[in-house]
């Protein structure tokens, strides 16, 4: 997996160290059909309250997770 680095709100987790973005599984790009749907699920079960991507607005090529401050 690679780490997507981007600007974010000012209050964004991103930047409390409680979130991240994941643009390629494997070696593919999440936007060109990289199976996501297990990644989702594991942020999930890991506690994360806040999971996006393909399908959410501005998420469609990563999967952010994030976890409570």
């Amino acid at each position: 997996m690679r780490h997507r680095v981007g600007p974010h709100r000012s209050r964004s987790r991103h930047y409390a160290g409680k979130a991240i973005d994941i643009s390629h599984i494997n070696g593919k790009h999440v936007g060109s059909g990289a199976p996501h749907k297990a990644l989702t699920a594991a942020c999930r079960k890991l506690g994360a309250t806040e999971v996006l991507g393909p399908g959410n607005a501005g998420h469609g090529g990563h999967v952010h997770c994030a976890w409570p401050r």
